[in-house]
């Protein structure tokens, strides 16, 4: 729901039929909407991406939703999607203002032996980008 530079899996992309509207960035409008009311913002944010193949790749599907390919057999592939992710916090901490409160979804993706996405690295970054 925001105009993310990660993907074309956003409301903005061509193959949406919203993206010519020019409030087509939702969460920007949202934003900007709720603080001239005086209201806080935040975003919600869900780490595990089922439309990133770096994260459920499609050659392996699985009846859940979790990684589905073994991160130490293929850590390239991890690290691009820690990367997106990361990217992807990074532009919403940026790109949008002021936000009082980012909610990160997705527990089980964090620090786990099998899905470390280095919140510690990530945490510092938003915090650095949105102080207080």
């Amino acid at each position: 729901m925001f105009d993310t530079r990660q993907t074309d899996y956003k409301i903005t992309d061509k193959d949406c039929p919203y993206h010519t509207s020019p409030k087509a960035d939702v969460a920007r409008e949202i934003f900007e909407a709720f603080r001239k009311q005086g209201f806080w913002t935040g975003a919600y944010f869900s780490k595990p991406d089922w439309h990133s193949n770096d994260y459920w790749a499609e050659e392996w599907a699985t009846p859940d939703r979790n990684v589905n390919y073994s991160i130490k057999k293929y850590p390239e592939r991890w690290q691009r999607f820690c990367d997106y992710t990361y990217n992807q916090i990074e532009e919403l901490t940026t790109r949008y203002g002021r936000m009082d409160i980012l909610w990160l979804d997705g527990g089980w993706v964090w620090c786990c032996q099998w899905a470390d996405i280095n919140m510690p690295g990530i945490a510092a970054m938003a915090r650095k980008n949105q102080r207080g």
